[in-house]
């Protein structure tokens, strides 16, 4: 007794599923294209702002009679700008430093002078896949001031946990398009092409169990 073969798991059984799924499968990679250069903007974005901050919190030192600032409020302007040490150049002088002490030893370099976007989205990617904290040491010129450069010490962690966050957020509007954009398209194609197919198949099932029917003969 010959034995039917089944049909594989991925493969659709019906027109309509199949159209379905290669309908949210090519949304959601178009949305993943669409991501890469989303992050490696986001980090960027983050980053520049960290500089901004950065920069304005330095520049409190030329209102202080001394051109220093006590610790305490050296703290407090490193803590707002979530860094362990800020230093502003202007040529090739150092101009303004924030951060005393001795920061933490350096594990990763980031340059936003000149970035490219491979190099961006390529980082941005290594910085998701970090499982520990890292420290960056950030030179980029100050959005305010493009003559300033700023260097600074700062923790990787909040910069990973706000991409995550956006990450998340993309992927749930990523869903909710390919699910819409699935349903209208499968709707559509109930409509245009699988139901008159399906009469048609009906229609020619009847014309062979009855020939001579006129009414079962589609026009």
């Amino acid at each position: 007794m010959a034995v039917e073969p089944r049909t594989p798991f991925w493969r659709p059984r019906s027109l309509s599923s199949g159209l379905l799924f290669l309908t949210i499968l090519f949304v959601m990679l178009a949305e993943i294209l669409i991501y890469a250069p989303s992050i490696a903007r986001f980090r960027l974005v983050f980053l520049e702002e960290r500089l901004a901050a950065a920069h304005l919190a330095a520049l409190s030192l030329d209102a202080a009679p001394s051109g220093a600032v006590s610790e305490e409020l050296e703290r407090r302007l490193l803590r707002h700008v979530r860094a362990h040490s800020v230093e502003l150049r202007l040529g090739p002088l150092y101009t303004h430093m924030l951060g005393g002490r001795m920061p933490p030893p350096v594990d990763a370099h980031v340059d936003l002078r000149d970035p490219g976007p491979f190099s961006l989205v390529s980082e941005a990617f290594v910085a998701l896949a970090q499982g520990h904290n890292r420290i960056l040491r950030v030179v980029g010129h100050s959005p305010s001031d493009p003559a300033v450069l700023v260097e600074m010490v700062l923790d990787e962690a909040p910069l990973r946990q706000a991409m995550v966050a956006f990450s998340g957020r993309i992927l749930q509007i990523s869903i909710a398009i390919s699910l819409i954009t699935a349903g209208l398209l499968y709707l559509c194609l109930r409509w245009l092409i699988v139901g008159p197919i399906t009469q048609l198949t009906q229609a020619m099932t009847r014309f062979r169990r009855a020939p001579a029917n006129p009414p079962d003969v589609l026009v």
